[in-house]
């Protein structure tokens, strides 16, 4: 081998290994990356089924009041309506999520 041929080779020996961790370090931290976002889609999916949860809850106390007669049932619709919007707030918030995951 000349001289050229061995100081090349004595590169790749140097780097080879380097470049196994570099790849391996790079695998685990997309490996993390992904199992994080998962977890963040997974968290606003479940907000998200909160938030109908909580207006079915509060559209049937709302329905319940307007069963009754000469009931004043102005703070259920409230309810009703901060209900609707949190709902809204959630669906927008796991639409951002979902598609910066993507």
């Amino acid at each position: 081998m000349d001289s050229r041929a061995r100081v090349e080779q004595a590169v790749f020996d140097f780097l080879r290994p380097q470049l196994k961790a570099y790849r391996e370090q790079s695998t685990e931290l997309a490996r993390a990356a992904a199992n994080s976002i998962g977890k963040v889609v997974q968290h606003a999916e479940a907000v998200v089924s909160t938030r109908r949860r909580e207006l079915k809850r509060a559209q049937d106390a709302l329905e319940a009041c307007q069963a009754q007669e000469d009931a004043d049932c102005s703070g259920y619709v409230r309810q009703v309506q901060a209900a609707q919007q949190a709902l809204q707030r959630a669906v927008q918030g796991r639409d951002v999520v979902n598609e910066a995951s993507t």
